[in-house]
């Protein structure tokens, strides 16, 4: 079975959840397409886009606050290209299983 290597993990951790959602959604997207085109699973994805550019909510409001696992939206550095690439391959090698 495939798997990311400890470098692509630790890139995917350290990329904020923007960037990371940016990265994985498609692939996500791909993968359950191939598996069940129906217009419910389209809508349960699209619905998972939409859930991932709404903004966090404000420190110290009563909504729930992000994981601590999770980095904060939009504070770590770019990736680079190879680097978005090389973590994008290691991605699609993985099972929609691995992937979620």
């Amino acid at each position: 079975a495939a798997h990311l290597d400890k470098r692509h993990r630790d890139l995917l951790k350290a990329l904020p959840y923007d960037q990371r959602v940016r990265i994985v959604l498609p692939i996500l997207r791909l993968k359950a397409l191939q598996l069940d085109a129906s217009l419910e699973t389209t809508q349960l994805l699209d619905a998972i886009g939409d859930l991932s550019v709404e903004e966090p909510p404000e420190v110290g409001s009563d909504d729930l606050q992000e994981p601590s696992f999770i980095a904060p939206v939009g504070k770590a550095e770019p990736i680079s290209r190879k680097s978005e690439h090389m973590l994008t391959s290691g991605l699609r090698c993985l099972s929609l299983r691995s992937l979620i």
